[in-house]
C-alpha cells in the first residue's frame, strides 16, 4: 500500500507548489496597460522618475487584484445593459433618454440643429429596439439611430447627441 500513497502525496505536493507559484508577491504589480491607461509623454521621457506601485487588494488566499476602477466606471457608456423599454417610451428621443437615465449622461437634441436629426429623434422606434439584452450602452444608442447617424459624446458635460454621418451617402429626397 505504501506505493499508492507516494503518487498521491506527490500529486498533492505538486498542486500546492503550483498554487504558490501562481500567487503574486505583495510587490508584484500589474502593468498600467491592463486597465487601458498609459503614461503621459512627460513621464515616459524621464527614466529616473519612479512611479508608485498600484495598490493591490487580496481577495482570496492566493488572489490579488489591482485597486483600480473598472472600465465601466471610467467610461459609463461602455456599461453592458439589459433593458426592456416600457410601453410609454415610443420615440428615439425618449428611448435614448431612458437608456441614459442611470449612466450620468443626458441626451440633447439642441447640439445639432440639423432638420434630419430632429426628424430622427421624433421617429417611432421599431419593435426590435424595445429590448436590448447584453449590449454595450453606446452600441444600443447607435442602434437606435441606425445607419447614417453617428453618436456625439461630450465627456466633460456628459452630454450625448446624434449627428449625420458625413461619410454616409445622402438619403432619398422627400
Amino acid at each position: 500500500m505504501p506505493s499508492r500513497a507516494l503518487p498521491i502525496s506527490l500529486t498533492l505536493l505538486s498542486l500546492a507548489l503550483a498554487a504558490c507559484a501562481q500567487a503574486p508577491s505583495p510587490g508584484q504589480t500589474e502593468a498600467p496597460s491592463a486597465v487601458g491607461l498609459s503614461l503621459p509623454e512627460a513621464y515616459q521621457s524621464q527614466p529616473s522618475l519612479a512611479l508608485p506601485e498600484p495598490v493591490q487588494t487580496q481577495t482570496g488566499r492566493y488572489t490579488y487584484v489591482p485597486a483600480t476602477p473598472t472600465l465601466e466606471q471610467l467610461n459609463p457608456l461602455l456599461t453592458v445593459i439589459d433593458v426592456q423599454l416600457p410601453p410609454n417610451v415610443n420615440t428615439v428621443r425618449d428611448s435614448a433618454q431612458y437608456l441614459l437615465q442611470f449612466s450620468g449622461y443626458h441626451f440633447s437634441t439642441t447640439i445639432t440643429p440639423n432638420p434630419k436629426v430632429q426628424a430622427l429623434v421624433r421617429q417611432i422606434i421599431p419593435e426590435v429596439h424595445r429590448h436590448f439584452a447584453n449590449v454595450i450602452l453606446r452600441d444600443a444608442l447607435l442602434a437606435l439611430a441606425g445607419n447614417g447617424y453617428r453618436l456625439l459624446v461630450d465627456p466633460v458635460g456628459r452630454v450625448v447627441a446624434y449627428d449625420l454621418d458625413p461619410s454616409y451617402p445622402p438619403g432619398v429626397a422627400q
